[in-house]
């Protein structure tokens, strides 16, 4: 497999996991990709990171200090992909 088809399958596999989230949160994404991706922001000034970098050094900190927290790190990386690319209102 070739290094752009590993990032085109990783790309929707991120999207996939926004997908997840937003479908878990329903009504209450909103609220949650606030929540969520001011803990990326804050993430990536802190450890001066791009979006992606960020939440996964967050979600890394996680596996090993919180178990059972996979959803938040769900969450975690949803808001990432949010912040980096929007998704558009369907009409």
């Amino acid at each position: 497999m070739s290094g752009s088809e590993q990032q085109v399958r990783l790309a929707a596999r991120l999207y996939e996991m926004r997908d997840t989230a937003k479908r878990f949160s329903g009504d209450r994404w909103p609220k949650t990709f606030a929540t969520f991706g001011g803990y990326v922001q804050a993430a990536m000034k802190k450890w001066n990171l791009d979006t992606i970098p960020a939440a996964m050094r967050l979600v890394g900190e996680l596996q090993k200090n919180a178990p059972g927290s996979e959803m938040t790190q769900m969450y975690l990386v949803a808001a990432a992909v949010e912040l980096i690319e929007p998704e558009k209102t369907k009409s």
